[in-house]
């Protein structure tokens, strides 16, 4: 089972993520809002590491992983953002929210599913489950027809869930997984 700072951690990711798609999809908020929302997160995450800003404290206490506490802290939500805003900026409207969908959905949904009911290890990440994989691919799919057609939805969902459980590296960095989800997903979208 995950932690309890973890299962808060996807919870989080995925209802901010569903609703950064319902916003956008609504035209509550565009791509000025989220790149203006990833500007004052990045600057909060880099002020946080030495300081302490009340609400934005709690949340990262009770929901951050102990090593980006002190590297970054609230980078996975500011590389949520960052997701966004390049899904938007890539991609039509529709091909970025079903993107942003499979990030938001497919990125929480697999690990909580994973750790609770995963057996079976994923053969490329140890840390993983394919139980989980497949939750993230089914139910990103289910959610992205919305967007676009079922086969598309499918065939997105499982490549972005395929890679996403994968450590790749640029320059011996791990690229993140909230920027790499919606713009795999995007290329792919496009193309079908």
């Amino acid at each position: 089972m995950l932690e309890r700072k973890e299962l808060n951690r996807q919870l989080f990711h995925l209802t901010s993520g569903i609703a950064i798609v319902l916003l956008v999809y609504y035209n509550l908020i565009g791509v000025a809002t989220i790149a203006v929302l990833f500007c004052i997160g990045l600057f909060a995450s880099i002020y946080a590491t030495n300081h302490k800003i009340p609400g934005v404290d709690w949340l990262l206490r009770n929901m951050e992983r102990e090593k980006d506490l002190k590297i970054l802290p609230g980078v996975g939500a500011v590389m949520l953002l960052g997701g966004a805003l390049l899904a938007l900026l890539l991609f039509d409207k529709n091909i970025a929210l079903a993107s942003i969908t499979i990030l938001a959905v497919g990125d929480s949904v697999s690990p909580i599913i994973g750790s609770s009911i995963g057996r079976i290890r994923h053969p490329f990440n140890k840390e993983r489950f394919i139980e989980g994989t497949i939750a993230g691919i089914i139910m990103s799919a289910v959610c992205c027809l919305l967007f676009v057609g079922l086969g598309p939805a499918v065939i997105a969902s499982t490549i972005a869930m395929a890679i996403e459980s994968l450590e790749l590296k640029f320059y011996g960095e791990t690229i993140d997984d909230n920027l790499l989800i919606p713009v795999i997903a995007g290329v792919i979208l496009s193309f079908i």
